[in-house]
């Protein structure tokens, strides 16, 4: 199959994921970026690679650069990005997903501020090694507090 053709099959598809996202999500970036970003994800990675499932992958990416924004934005902590990738699984409504990210924000602001600030660089990409050495503390207390914070948020957000 032409990948002209897996295109026009896959992209409607894609773009509702990216949309549903846009939507719940306020991000500064397009649902059609999306689309466009991961459609050349995926013609990059066919170039090199046998793609037995192109819709799967395309899908996945897509996803994945969805989560990758909203990252970038530090919405949410990174224990939340477990409900944000499981809106492309679930049929959460635009306001469902603001409440849980109000809650998820609300539950944040409970927590001690060296507490967030280590969720926050999680959050923001760095290693275990990178957020103990930023904050003076040993890697395994650093797990440890990330780990505790992650459960009461979870926990409150419940």
């Amino acid at each position: 199959m032409e990948f002209s053709e897996i295109v026009q099959e896959i992209r409607p598809k894609i773009r509702a994921l990216a949309q549903r996202f846009v939507n719940a999500s306020h991000i500064d970036v397009t649902a059609d970026d999306i689309v466009q970003e991961s459609l050349l994800r995926l013609y990059l990675y066919q170039k090199e690679n046998t793609v037995n499932a192109p819709e799967f992958l395309a899908l996945s990416i897509a996803k994945n650069l969805c989560i990758s924004y909203y990252r970038q934005m530090k919405k949410m902590p990174q224990a939340d990005l477990k409900e944000a990738q499981d809106f492309a699984q679930d049929d959460i409504t635009d306001m469902e997903m603001q409440q849980l990210q109000k809650a998820a924000n609300q539950a944040l602001d409970t927590l001690p501020s060296g507490t967030r600030l280590l969720l926050q660089m999680k959050a923001a990409g760095m290693s275990l090694d990178e957020i103990a050495r930023a904050s003076g503390r040993p890697k395994n207390s650093v797990k440890t507090a990330i780990s505790a914070a992650r459960k009461a948020i979870i926990s409150k957000i419940r």
